[in-house]
């Protein structure tokens, strides 16, 4: 089953496969993501546990409130909540598969836990800094915003029930980069991706761009595919 999940790329791109092994590692679980399914999701924790001395499964019900605040008026309360609602499905099969593995092993982390740590506030506040004084930061996350936004709209990425605005997107991509950052700091060194990293994570890794914070360009971002 494992020889199922492919590596794409890796970055930066001087590192090879056998550098991952016995490394710390994570997924940001994107709901709607197909790998997050009840027939890829057991391939992948396969993958990864031959790989990694921990792999961590990071749920961004927090993140995703960006998703809802058109949907919910502008009420970051009620995004929230809709964001935390639209996750329990994804949460519920996370933890019936995560059951079947060491609990030193395989963890679903909640950005609810990260978010309380003070650690993760001057993150957020460093990224965000960096994007209003750095152009060519601002510009490369921009581009990814577009692009996503143009895949969205041409029906590729899953469906929500509220647009989201470019800011929103933007708000998304900064916030994702300081829980990508606190992890990194605590071990994490690798951040595994079913399909393809957006350009900045993949030119943070590379050192082609210059970072918010140093563990943004000593993370290792892996591509995979799943068939």
């Amino acid at each position: 089953m494992s020889s199922r999940v492919r590596i794409r790329e890796i970055h930066p791109a001087g590192v090879g496969p056998d550098e991952l092994v016995g490394r710390h590692a994570f997924a940001g679980v994107s709901i709607g993501n197909p790998a997050y399914t009840a027939s890829r999701l057991p391939r992948l924790l396969q993958w990864a546990t031959a790989r990694f001395a921990t792999f961590q499964l990071v749920m961004g019900d927090d993140l995703h409130r960006h998703n809802w605040i058109g949907k919910a008026k502008g009420d970051a309360g009620k995004a929230r909540a809709l964001a935390v609602a639209e996750s329990i499905p994804t949460h519920c099969l996370l933890r019936d598969v995560v059951s079947g593995y060491p609990g030193d092993r395989v963890r679903i982390v909640s950005s609810e836990s990260i978010y309380g740590d003070p650690a993760f506030s001057r993150l957020c506040d460093t990224v965000t800094r960096h994007y209003h004084r750095s152009a060519e930061f601002c510009k490369v996350v921009s581009d990814d915003v577009e692009g996503f936004i143009r895949r969205r709209r041409r029906g590729v990425s899953p469906s929500r029930l509220a647009e989201v605005s470019p800011e929103q997107c933007v708000a998304y991509v900064l916030e994702e980069l300081a829980i990508f950052s606190f992890l990194v700091s605590r071990g994490s060194t690798v951040q595994i991706y079913p399909g393809t990293n957006l350009s900045v994570l993949k030119r943070l890794s590379d050192r082609t761009l210059e970072a918010p914070t140093t563990d943004l360009s000593n993370q290792i971002c892996v591509d995979l595919s799943m068939d």
